[in-house]
Formats: C-alpha cells, sequence, structure tokens
C-alpha cells in the first residue's frame, strides 16, 4: 500500500487516472519505492524524465489543483496493484488493514448484529459512522439499518472493487471541505475513468481447516473512439459460510482456551416458585440429553462438564454453537459503467452507473423461551401473577419452562441488499479555471426475511392450556404459532453539486493564489418498516419502524497562499445547513493548513480544523420503544434527606414524606419494572470537534524515505443513549433538563411513572498518538528488485468521557483500541515473477469488558500476521497469482474479560476466524 506521504504513484495507468507527472526528484524517489512497478520501472522513469510539462493533480483534502500530491493534510493512496498483491478480495478487507483503522471495523463476523449483511470502516476509532465514505468525491447514502437499530453508517460492501481505480484515504479531519461526518477521516473511492481492452478475472480461495470457501469472477471491457470512451465492469464474488463447529477455538459452548465456557442453561428446565418458602426450584426434563428427551438427543444432561448452574442447580443444557456460524454466506453481483464524451470548447459530458444485488444468509441457534420475562423484565414473571406461559411445578407452584425451542429449527435470516446509483455530470476548462456540476441519485434497499420466530402470545396461550415442554412439540403447535418476520428498509440521496478550482490572476513572492469552491445540494430520506406481529411485540425477536428526511444545502471555499517559494497557507471554509423538523440547524466549518518546504526533499506541515457530525436519521425519526427496567429512586432518596445505599431512618421511612409508604426505603430498595422509553430525539443537535495534525515527511535519497504524523482528534456532545439509572441521578444532581424526562404517578412514585431515556447529546471522545511511515529501494541487479513500504500507528492516548458531571476516562488501549498498529510489506520482482509478503501486527488491547485502569489480566494478547503471494505474467497477456493469508495460521486471541463464545473480539474487525486461507487467481487481457 502507498502512504503518499512517501511516496508518488508511479505506474502510467496510475499517472494517467491523475493527469499527473511529479517533479523529478520526487517522483524518482516514488518510483524506487514502488511495490509494484517492477518490469514497467525502467520506462516509466524514461517517461518522467522526458516530460518538460507538469500538470496539475487533486487530491483527497482539498479540491484545489496541485503539482504535488504531497500537502499540508496527510492522505494514503491504495491503487488496485497493492490491495490484489496483498491477498485482500473486498473493500472492507483494504480498509481494514490500514493502521490508522484504530478503531476496527464494522464486519459479517458478527451475525448477530442488526446490519449483518453489511460492513464498514472506523478511522481513529470515533465510531463507524464518523469516516465519511465518497465514491469520486460525492457522498452515498447511509445503510438503512442502524448499527444497534441507531446508528448510521456507509455501507463498504455495496462498493465492487472491479470499478476502483484507487482508494485515497485522507486521515485528518476534513468538515471544511466534506461537511459532516468527516471527524475520523475521509475514504475516497475513486473510479476507473479510462479503460482500452478487454481483461477476465478468476479467483479460487479455500482454507485449510474448512469453510468460507471464495469465488470471484470480473469482467471489465473499455473502448474508446475519437471524443469518446466508454467502459463496462461486471463482478460475481460469493463465499460459503464459516460454521463455528469448523474451527476448534469456537467449536462448542465450552471450547473457551481458558475454561470458562458453559453450556447455556436454556435447555429443558422448569422453574418454579416453591409455595412453602418464596424460594426458587429448579426441575430439569428427565431424560435430557438422550434421543427420547424434549431436545431429541440435543440437551446437555445435568452434571455434564460444563453443564452451568440455574439457580444453583445443574441444568438440562444446550450447546448452542453447533448452530452458530463465524461468518455468513454472500453472494453478490455486481454491474457498473462509465461513458465520456468530449465536446467542442473542451466541455465534457460523462455519466457513471452501478449496480450491486447480494444475498446474506445468517444462522444462529434456535429461540430460547423462558415464558414472558423470565429473565427479563418487560412483563410479569413467575412471582407477579397472570404471567403468560404459566404452568403448575410439581411442588404445586406456579412455574415456567425455561427450553430451546428445537423443533422450530435455528433462527435464519436471508438479506437481500439492492445498491444503485448514477451520476450524470459535465465538466470543463476556462482559461485557468476547471469546472465539474453533476446530479448523482443513490438508493440502497435491504430486504430480510427470519425463519425460527414465534408468537409469543400464540404459545404461551397453548402452555396455559397444558401445553407440556417436557415433552417434544407437536409440529402441529409449531405451525400455528410461527410466522416470518420482514424488514423492508431504503435509504437514498439526491445530490446536485457544483465545483470548481483556479488560479487568480496575480501571484504571491511563491506563486499563483489558488482558489476552489463548491455548492451542493442533497435530499437525504430513509425508513425502516417490519411487519405488524413485530411492531406490535409479540414477535420472539424485537424490531421497530421508523422513517425520515431532511434537505442539506452547503456551500464552501478553499484559498491556497504560496506566501514564499518554501511556504504554503491553505484556508478553508463550509457551511452547511440543514432542512428538517429537527434542532440541528446549520454549522460552520474553518480549517487552516500550512506546507513549509526547505528543501526540495523535506515537507514539515501542519493544520488545524473544526469538525461536525449531523445527528443520524434513525436517532431523529426512528421510532421508540418501551422497556422495564429496575432503578434505585435517587430523587425521592436525595429529597428525603438520604444517599442511595445508606438507610434512611426509620422515622423517614415510614413518616409521612415518603411516598413510596412505610416499609419502603427507596434509598435501599429498588423499584422494579419501570417503564422505560428509548430511542430517537427529534431535539438533538450535531456533534462538535476539532482535529490537529503536525507532520514532517523526508525523502532522505532517492530509495528511502519517511514520514511521521502527529495527531489529535476531539469530539463533543457526542450522541449517546442514557440508561433510566442515569437520568434519575441527573436529576437528584440538579440538572433539570433531565428531570423532564421523569413522570410519575399521583402518590409521587415511579410504580406507574415512566422514564424517558431517548437519545442525547452527552459524551465526548478524545484520541492522539502518531502515524508512521517508511519506505526503502534495493536495486539487487539480477537478484531483482526489493521494495519495502512500512506504516505505524501509535496511539498515545484516549479518554473519553459520558457526560459532563461524569470522569473522565483515559488510558492506552482501553475500549480494544491497540497501542500499536503496524504493517510491512516487501515486493519483490524480477522480469516475468513478482512476490508480495505482508506482515501485520496488532498490539496488545483491552477487552470487551475491560476497566480502567487497564491491567494484563483484562489485555488481549498482540497478533502478527502474514500474507504472501507470487506471481508470474506469461507475456503481456497473463497473469498467474497463487497466495496465502494468515499462512502460520493464527488464531484469534483470546479475549480475558469476555468468557461468552467466541472469546475473542469479533466485531472490531482486527482478527479473522478463517485462519490459513489459500487461493489461486488468473488474469486474461484480451487485446
Amino acid at each position: 500500500m502507498k502512504r503518499s506521504a512517501t511516496m508518488t504513484i508511479a505506474r502510467k495507468k496510475i499517472a494517467r487516472a491523475i493527469e499527473s507527472s511529479l517533479f523529478g526528484s520526487l517522483l524518482t524517489a516514488a518510483v524506487m519505492v514502488s511495490g509494484t512497478a517492477t518490469g514497467q520501472q525502467e520506462e516509466t522513469t524514461n517517461e518522467v524524465e522526458d516530460s518538460a510539462q507538469l500538470e496539475s493533480v487533486q487530491v483527497t483534502g482539498s479540491r484545489i489543483r496541485r503539482s504535488d500530491i504531497e500537502g499540508p493534510t496527510p492522505v494514503l493512496i491504495l491503487d488496485r496493484d497493492d490491495f490484489e498483491n496483498q491477498g485482500f478480495l473486498t473493500v472492507t478487507d483494504v480498509l481494514d488493514s490500514l493502521t490508522q483503522n484504530t478503531g476496527g471495523s464494522l464486519t459479517q463476523q458478527f451475525v448477530f448484529g442488526f446490519t449483518p449483511g453489511a460492513s464498514g470502516v472506523n478511522l481513529r476509532g470515533f465510531g463507524t459512522g464518523r469516516t465519511l465514505v465518497l465514491i469520486d468525491g460525492r457522498r452515498i447514502p447511509v445503510y438503512p439499518l442502524g448499527i444497534s437499530g441507531t446508528i448510521n453508517f456507509f455501507d463498504l460492501s455495496s462498493i465492487p472493487t472491479a470499478i476502483i481505480e484507487r482508494i485515497e484515504v485522507l486521515t485528518d479531519g476534513a468538515s471544511a471541505i466534506y461537511g459532516s461526518d468527516a471527524v475520523g477521516g475521509v475514504v475516497n473511492i475513486i473510479t476507473r475513468k479510462d479503460f482500452d481492452g478487454l481483461t477476465t478475472r478468476a479467483r479460487f480461495g479455500d482454507t485449510s481447516d474448512g469453510g468460507y470457501e471464495t469465488r470471484q469472477f470480473e469482467v471489465v471491457g473499455g473502448v474508446t473512439n475519437g471524443r469518446t470512451s466508454a467502459y463496462f465492469t461486471l463482478q460475481h464474488l460469493a463465499n460459503e459460510e464459516l460454521l463455528s463447529s469448523q474451527r476448534d477455538y469456537a467449536a462448542s459452548d465450552i471450547a473457551d482456551p481458558l475454561g470458562r465456557g458453559t453450556y447455556s442453561t436454556f435447555g429443558s428446565n422448569l422453574v418454579e416458585i416453591d409455595p412453602a418458602t418464596g424460594g426458587i426450584i429448579v426441575t430439569p426434563a428427565p431424560g435430557c440429553g438422550t434421543p427420547s428427551g424434549p431436545l431429541g438427543g440435543a440437551g446437555i444432561a445435568p452434571g455434564t462438564p460444563g453443564s452451568g448452574s440455574l439457580f444453583g442447580v445443574s441444568p438440562c443444557g444446550f450447546n448452542r454453537t453447533e448452530f452458530r456460524q463465524l461468518f455468513p454466506e454472500n453472494d453478490r453481483n455486481t454491474l457498473s459503467g462509465r461513458i465520456d464524451h468530449e465536446l467542442d470548447g473542451g466541455i465534457n459530458l460523462f455519466a457513471f452507473g452501478r449496480w450491486t444485488k447480494s444475498q446474506t444468509n445468517t444462522q444462529i441457534e434456535p429461540f430460547p423461551y423462558a415464558g414472558t420475562a423470565l429473565f427479563g423484565g418487560a412483563a410479569p414473571n413467575p412471582i407477579v401473577p397472570n404471567n403468560g406461559g404459566l404452568t403448575t411445578g410439581p411442588n404445586g407452584g406456579p412455574a415456567v419452562f425455561v427450553r430451546r425451542l428445537v423443533e422450530f429449527g435455528p433462527r435464519t435470516s436471508d438479506i437481500e441488499t439492492e445498491s444503485y446509483g448514477a451520476t450524470l455530470g459535465a465538466d470543463g476548462r476556462f482559461g485557468s479555471w476547471e469546472w465539474e456540476a453533476a446530479y448523482t441519485y443513490n438508493v440502497q434497499e435491504v430486504f430480510s426475511q427470519r425463519t425460527g420466530s414465534i408468537i409469543l402470545s400464540a404459545l404461551e396461550s397453548r402452555i396455559d392450556n397444558g401445553l407440556d415442554l417436557f415433552q417434544p412439540i407437536p409440529q402441529s403447535v409449531v405451525n400455528a404459532v410461527s410466522f416470518t418476520p420482514i424488514t423492508d428498509a431504503e435509504s437514498r440521496n439526491d445530490l446536485f453539486d457544483l465545483q470548481f478550482n483556479g488560479f487568480m490572476p496575480w501571484d504571491l513572492p511563491g506563486g499563483p493564489i489558488g482558489v476552489a469552491g463548491v455548492a451542493e445540494f442533497e435530499q437525504q430520506e430513509f425508513f425502516d418498516r417490519r411487519d405488524p406481529i413485530t411492531l406490535s411485540g409479540d414477535a420472539s425477536d424485537g424490531g421497530s419502524s421508523g422513517g425520515g428526511s431532511r434537505d442539506r444545502l452547503a456551500f464552501g471555499a478553499e484559498v491556497s497562499l504560496p506566501i514564499l517559494d518554501t511556504v504554503e497557507v491553505n484556508l478553508a471554509a463550509r457551511w452547511d445547513d440543514y432542512d428538517d423538523a429537527s434542532e440541528t440547524g446549520s454549522a460552520i466549518s474553518p480549517k487552516v493548513s500550512v506546507a513549509w518546504r526547505p528543501t526540495g526533499s523535506l515537507l514539515v506541515r501542519g493544520s488545524w480544523g473544526e469538525t461536525f457530525r449531523a445527528p443520524d436519521l434513525q436517532r431523529l425519526f426512528g421510532s421508540t420503544t418501551t422497556a422495564f427496567t429496575t432503578v434505585n429512586d435517587t430523587v425521592v432518596c436525595q429529597s428525603l434527606g438520604g444517599s442511595v445505599g445508606s438507610a434512611l431512618p426509620p422515622s423517614v421511612v415510614n413518616g409521612p414524606n415518603n411516598p413510596y409508604g412505610a416499609g419502603f426505603d427507596p434509598c435501599v430498595q429498588t423499584v422494579q419494572s419501570v417503564r422505560t422509553t428509548t430511542g430517537a430525539n427529534i431535539g438533538l443537535e450535531e456533534e462538535e470537534g476539532d482535529s490537529i495534525n503536525l507532520g514532517v515527511v523526508w525523502n532522505i535519497t532517492d530509495d528511502l524515505a519517511v514520514s511521521a504524523d502527529a495527531y489529535r482528534m476531539k469530539l463533543e456532545q457526542i450522541i449517546n443513549t442514557p440508561t433510566g439509572q442515569f437520568i434519575l441521578n441527573q436529576c437528584a444532581a440538579g440538572e433539570q433538563s433531565f428531570c423532564g424526562s421523569i413522570t410519575r404517578d399521583s402518590a409521587g412514585t415511579l410504580n406507574g411513572g415512566a422514564l424517558f431515556a431517548t437519545v442525547r447529546n452527552l459524551s465526548l471522545q478524545e484520541i492522539q498518538g502518531i502515524d508512521f511511515s517508511a519506505s526503502y529501494a534495493i536495486n539487487a541487479g539480477r537478484y531483482g528488485r526489493f521494495d519495502f513500504q512500512s506504516e505505524t500507528t501509535w496511539v498515545d492516548e484516549l479518554t473519553t468521557q459520558f457526560d459532563d458531571s461524569s470522569p473522565k476516562t483515559a488510558g492506552v488501549g482501553i475500549f480494544s483500541i491497540p497501542e500499536w498498529r503496524s504493517n510491512l510489506t516487501t515486493n519483490w520482482n524480477l522480469g516475468d515473477f513478482g512476490a508480495t509478503l505482508r506482515a501485520s501486527f496488532v498490539g496488545e488491547l483491552g477487552g470487551i469488558n475491560s476497566t480502567v485502569p487497564l491491567t494484563g489480566a483484562q489485555t488481549v494478547d498482540s497478533q502478527l500476521t502474514f500474507n504472501g503471494q507470487v506471481r508470474y505474467s506469461l507475456g503481456d497477456s497473463t497473469e498467474l497469482s497463487f497466495g496465502v493469508n494468515n499462512f502460520t495460521d493464527q488464531k484469534p486471541p483470546t479475549d480475558p474479560t469476555n468468557p461468552q463464545w467466541p472469546w475473542f473480539i469479533n466485531a472490531g474487525g482486527f482478527y479473522n476466524p478463517f485462519g490459513r486461507e489459500f487461493y489461486v487467481e488468473w488474469v486474461q487481457h484480451w487485446r
């Protein structure tokens, strides 16, 4: 991969794509460290040496064209050859590997989540939704389903690698250039613009331990005829599922390497309230673990090692893992194309379109049933009369079955995602000025159907009427109480944009003044619809609906001031205005950056800018949901002169001012089943922050270059969800805005009251560290050419704060953000032969349940993995490759803080469960 701080793009196809040639010394150094230039190196170098005319290039992070790729802000440039030679199959794989992706990617490994059919990147750890993703500098719509049901993000899985010429990654805040969401950075997918000929590609992969077989087919064709050029891409990408049972470290509920695993207690048990003592009696199902048992042999007999404990009794258990996936099955097809036509006067018309349709199939274990809410809180339980699904226990007390509903089969989701978009536009020149205007329309649709779900009231009415869950459930009952939950969601955006850049007619001592501007108007819309049974709350799996829209108008300007031959100052500002029913309003984002070049080989740079993020549409216009929670009434406790945890005097407890009545001490006793509403909040405001970067780039020799960029990013008013207890505590502390979220019954208690824990602007996060990069080239004559490229990110400190009244939490490695990430790539080329070796290091980090201060007992071990590839070119038409990813077959390191399957961090993208993966690839150029 190329870090633009230390190298320039050398391959002819990349040079054509960005229409640039660089200063001789810088380009020569870049060619010397190019990872895959090889056979073209001498030819490309000669072309550069013969070049007499320098052209300008526009790089992500600025709309001003310049003759250097390196500028005041750090940008990574990743071209096709880079990620193909390193074994990456998808855009997610490429971006997940970046050392700046310290927050870890959203990947499809987390099949339990709200978005198993999508993926996203999390630069600097500010959250997946705070990295802006663009295609050719233009926004795409957010995924219509939110992370945790509410957090919007940009789906990378809808972007095929076939359309990509290169990926530019700005690792600095950039709201002054691109507006909202550009907090942790910007990912700009640059698509192919010109392609002549026809190329086919086929890749097949498999793993040494089975599962996750992959196949990819690709066709790219293009033609140029006079003033018109056109190209198209077709791509098919599929992978088989990877079952948990196919990996020994996750093959069962007790496979935990640290020995903490237990089988699920939801096998087949009866939990009864002892009518004599009020205690709990657990009766495991007779025959559990045998073919004649209620689970048909799938149960784990009481007393089996790892069977766990249910209210102190060894229960009839269940092994969930045999049904679980470590990675879902996917099948994805894409089509894209572009056409350009040049008119008289230098005006170019262009049209670009893309379409992706994917099918994702996920699976987890059958539904665990326990009455309406034995282990929940939303409905009555055995202690409360009239609980749904009640029966009578062997001791005559009220009882409820705790049962794995194996008769209904595993819970599966068939997720169909369709993403399509088109851009129509024109660009041209007017003297030293360039302009571009375009209209873009994008849509992403998600339709999902699930199996293994039940209608709770229908099942419970049968239990109330004598259905015995210690026996197999008849198929007639299964048919009667089953249903298919449906999710139908869509997001779209319409975008009109006008951009221009050029040079003013007067110069400063360092050269002409560069100017750029942009105007945008965008309409955003989404909806998320569920079936009526799910919305009624009568489904075994929950869900809610929502929908909304907003308009955005933005104007931005930049100016480049070369005040000296060696000093360039850049100023930028942008105004974004949101028109909807919320409190978002408008935001102005300034930025200042400076580049100082004391010598031709040394660049010192710095930047400061403000960032912001508009509230998610889901969090503004999504629905609310109601649950029931247990809390301490800190407000009443404090009003009676007490503090939580310390008993009040009996005279106060039994006195007339205690709204809960005599005998109830609100300082030590909890209030049960308080209705709590969570979800959207139309009163949200934008999150606000700033970003600082200081760096140096030094091309020491033609063969050696290094860079270092120190960064500090801060974001305040981060939208978060308070708990019901937090609301009560804040009100008790005098925060009146939280007191308005509490309602009480006529007596002044929470027994008949409610808490409104909707999302709010609450939190703070700050991160600082340094990005290092180095490249070195060795021309070994008849032994070939060796190119080395390394990138390292060090997180010096991460600070978070839930709200203004909470203490700040600071440390390194906390919240599953590693202190160190590093990549080292070695490329070797000799004639028609080539090879790549990539080493990837993820340092120690805190487990998902770690606390501060972080200790060794809470730390996930570091991991070092290797990808390798060898290549051979048969003339100019055929290329053959063989590669191995993770060829030392490293397993994901165990999380010592997580006693639950799969015992490693599977939701962050740092580690994958595939193990050693082999692949072969054939590329044919039909000329």
